[in-house]
């Protein structure tokens, strides 16, 4: 996507035959060659928690840009603009908090589905040695969301 001063560059993968999908967690890295993108654009990460530099290099056929631990909403903003930068940080700046908040929401679910499975396996004798001190450390990190 591209506007008069900025580009926005949302990746997505796919396979012969496959549906067009976020890039699957767990990447370390993820490296695109952008043709046409001048080299005085700097390059950003664009997640529900903001925006923040990444590397770029100009190689043979257009600009390298490389994200560093992606995850599944992570978009890409080029821009030699400050006023587009400063726009963009402020926006993603109101909704982070948010984001954080349902991320938080989310892994009190995720917990709690967690444990039912933890009581289910202790009844059939089969239960985790360190599971009860993995909950915890759980617990705690979630506690400390707030």
């Amino acid at each position: 996507m591209q506007i008069e001063r900025a580009r926005l560059l949302i990746p997505i993968a796919w396979g012969k035959g496959a549906q067009f999908v976020t890039p699957p967690r767990g990447l370390e890295s993820m490296a695109f060659v952008l043709p046409g993108v001048p080299e005085t654009n700097e390059a950003y990460a664009l997640s529900q928690y903001g925006l923040r530099p990444i590397r770029r290099k100009r190689v043979s056929g257009g600009l390298r840009v490389t994200l560093d631990d992606p995850n599944v909403s992570t978009m890409v903003v080029l821009t030699q603009d400050a006023s587009v930068v400063s726009q963009v940080s402020e926006q993603a700046a109101r909704g982070a908090r948010r984001a954080a908040q349902l991320q938080r929401e989310l892994a009190v679910q995720q917990l709690g589905i967690v444990e039912r499975v933890d009581r289910q396996l202790a009844t059939r004798l089969c239960a985790l040695a360190q599971g009860t001190q993995l909950l915890a450390t759980a617990r705690g990190d979630i506690a400390r969301c707030y």
